[in-house]
């Protein structure tokens, strides 16, 4: 029988997050970042993306990040990982995933399955992927802040699925494949208004486990 041990990815469950009303600085957020190395705390990566925002990220984005890091009532409902070979689904609310990146954003996260720590996105010195990917997760923030709490209870689901029948010999497969079956999509797999789902092809002799500075994409399925 299989036992499910849930995480919740935060290392200090009780930390609060205060912003001050003015005078706000790039120190002052480095200042709230969990950084045991005084050598990650320059973050030059970050300050760069901050510093290209077109709009005023110290209060108008800011003070709402830490809001939503401060708000541990979802420690309730901890992460509940899939069990590789099994096919399961799990559900999180949007909330939930909102709290954990942005515990993320301040380094506030230990180790689970895996590691959701951004220090070295914050500090591979200038490395223009890692801004991206900063830059991503500021805009997603960004949009988030505009639903005013509408988006709270949107549920979120992950499913795993597990082919349990003996797998083909690829190689030896003569079945063609007519071209009218394939449709090459170019865009957002997000725009594909005609696909039920999104079906990702992992390769699970890839564990990377962290997140870095890469563009790694696993072939999805829009279906």
């Amino acid at each position: 029988m299989l036992t499910t041990t849930g995480i919740t990815y935060i290392a200090d469950q009780q930390r609060k997050f205060t912003i001050p009303q003015e005078n706000v600085t790039f120190q002052t957020l480095t200042g709230l970042l969990s950084i045991e190395e005084e050598k990650y705390r320059r973050c030059p990566n970050l300050d760069m993306v901050i510093g290209q925002l077109d709009f005023d990220f110290y209060y108008e984005l800011l003070p709402t990040i830490a809001r939503w890091a401060s708000d541990h009532t979802h420690l309730s409902n901890p992460i509940m990982p899939l069990h590789a070979g099994t096919t399961a689904r799990v559900t999180y609310a949007a909330a939930q995933v909102r709290y954990i990146l942005a515990n993320a954003f301040f380094l506030n996260t230990t180790k689970g399955y895996g590691s959701i720590d951004l220090t070295i996105l914050y500090n591979s010195l200038f490395d223009n992927m890692a801004m991206e990917r900063i830059r991503c997760l500021i805009e997603y923030f960004r949009r988030s802040s505009q639903e005013n709490g509408n988006d709270d209870y949107r549920e979120i689901s992950i499913e795993r699925y597990s082919y349990a029948g003996e797998q083909p010999d690829w190689e030896k497969q003569m079945i063609a494949i007519k071209a009218s079956k394939v449709n090459v999509f170019t865009k957002r797999m997000e725009d594909a208004k005609e696909a039920q789902g999104f079906v990702d092809f992992a390769n699970r002799q890839i564990h990377i486990h962290l997140i870095f500075p890469s563009a790694t994409q696993e072939e999805i399925l829009c279906e």
